[in-house]
């Protein structure tokens, strides 16, 4: 193991009926040990969503734009309903308002839970919604204080899916059985693979693929669709 930098699993602070509830809480109290890393840059990324980003191209966007946070976004292909956080940008991804909203209809943008900045902004953004009763670090971090950040939205083209529900869930095994959404983030530039023995080339990949039948299909694919969203 590495002496310095790696990988560190923080602990989240116990529940607790006195706590705060939300994410800005477990943020917080692991402030300290974020302020020492070595790390110039903040990224946090929301596991429920399925997709194959490069994150060194949102870093050059995130410099080139001098934003203080950037978002990743997507443009619905359909209506989606559930938890969806709505952008509306600027033809340069300037980001000009963000809310949240039960239903994102075709066309809008919407984030992937991706945001990328400073490690200084991310202190500041963390303790300035904790200390002033904040829970929610997307919420209160962000989307009420947006005025006092320059925040610009990195356009993802490829395929996404958000598994927030049962119903998103089959959907989107379903849809990672098409071999083309199954290769692009699994075959693609960025290859994911859950380790050197399960890796296959993409032929012996395909001829398996079909013959599997679609239930065997949807179990094998929903076990990508969790690493893909970590291996991203």
């Amino acid at each position: 193991a590495r002496r310095h930098d790696g990988l560190f699993y923080l602990p989240a602070v116990p529940d607790d009926t006195q706590q705060r509830k939300g994410d800005l809480k477990n943020f917080y109290h692991n402030l300290d040990f974020i302020e020492h890393a070595s790390a110039d840059y903040i990224l946090l990324a929301n596991g429920s969503f399925v997709y194959n980003v490069d994150f060194d191209k949102v870093l050059r966007f995130h410099q080139n734009t001098g934003a203080d946070i950037t978002l990743v976004s997507h443009t619905t292909e359909d209506e989606n309903t559930g938890y969806n956080v709505v952008l509306e940008t600027a033809e340069n991804g300037l980001i000009l308002d963000i809310t949240e909203k039960p239903v994102a209809y075709e066309g809008l943008k919407v984030s992937m839970g991706v945001y990328l900045m400073e490690k200084a902004v991310f202190v500041e953004c963390v303790r300035y919604a904790y200390e002033h009763g904040g829970q929610s670090f997307l919420l209160d971090g962000i989307i009420r204080r947006a005025a006092n950040y320059t925040m610009f939205a990195y356009a993802h083209d490829g395929y996404m899916a958000h598994v927030d529900s049962m119903s998103t869930y089959y959907r989107a095994n379903m849809e990672i059985l098409d071999p083309s959404v199954w290769e692009e983030l699994f075959m693609g530039e960025r290859p994911i693979r859950r380790s050197r023995t399960a890796s296959l080339s993409s032929t012996r990949t395909r001829r398996r693929w079909r013959t599997l039948s679609s239930r065997t299909a949807a179990s094998y694919a929903a076990r990508w669709r969790t690493a893909s969203c970590f291996a991203v």
